[in-house]
């Protein structure tokens, strides 16, 4: 082999590699060795998995979000929609603020019936959010994939009486007070207070409450 030739491709040799720098904590050598093996199989999902957990874990987000996406879409391609499923919780575990990975996992769990799978990961997005436009997003669309869901629509109409829409927060609490009762009643009717105090919201919720 000349002084500049390449070395021929060793995917095994790779791939011992950065498992060896990953037990002792030294993330950069292995996402290099994992970048070795998809210059070579740019398909592979297992190692584009591998690497953009990797990527995310070292705040390059913008980078495993693209690799990410790559593995889930080619899974998915390929018919294995729970592997996809996992590679975008895993996303999302990893950048929970990632609005379209949350989005798109919602979306998977949605399309194959898990609905409330998809809600918990909307919810689970939301908790994470304090900038009201985001937590707005996820809760009304949480809403859409399963209306009446209490949690949410509490939430949904605190944070638009935050911000100025009372109207639509009271349009929202209203029709799920109708036969409610018990726990649910007085949720309701303390929501209705915070989002309007008035002395009727005050009298309706003492009732539910004694």
């Amino acid at each position: 082999m000349g002084l500049f030739e390449r070395k021929p491709y060793d995917r095994s040799g790779a791939m011992a590699s950065a498992s060896k720098a990953l037990a002792r904590g030294d993330r950069q050598t292995a996402i290099a060795e994992y970048r070795k093996v998809l210059e070579h199989e740019p398909g592979d999902e297992m190692v584009l998995t591998k690497l953009g957990d990797l990527l995310a874990q070292s705040n390059q987000h913008d980078e495993a979000r693209v690799v990410l996406l790559s593995a889930a879409r080619s899974f998915e391609r390929r018919g294995f929609v729970d592997k996809a499923l996992a590679v975008y919780a895993l996303g999302v575990g990893r950048m929970p603020r990632d609005l379209e990975l949350v989005n798109l996992l919602a979306d998977r769990h949605a399309a194959r019936g898990r609905t409330a799978e998809a809600v918990k990961a909307l919810l689970e997005a939301r908790a994470r959010r304090r900038d009201r436009p985001a937590a707005i997003a996820l809760l009304q669309r949480a809403l859409v994939l399963q209306p009446g869901h209490v949690d949410a629509t509490l939430d949904l109409a605190k944070v638009l009486a935050r911000e100025g829409r009372k109207a639509e927060a009271r349009a929202l609490l209203a029709p799920l007070v109708e036969g409610a009762s018990g726990r649910k009643l007085r949720r309701l009717r303390a929501a209705q207070l915070s989002v309007e105090p008035s002395p009727a919201a005050l009298w309706r919720w003492l009732r539910a409450l004694f």
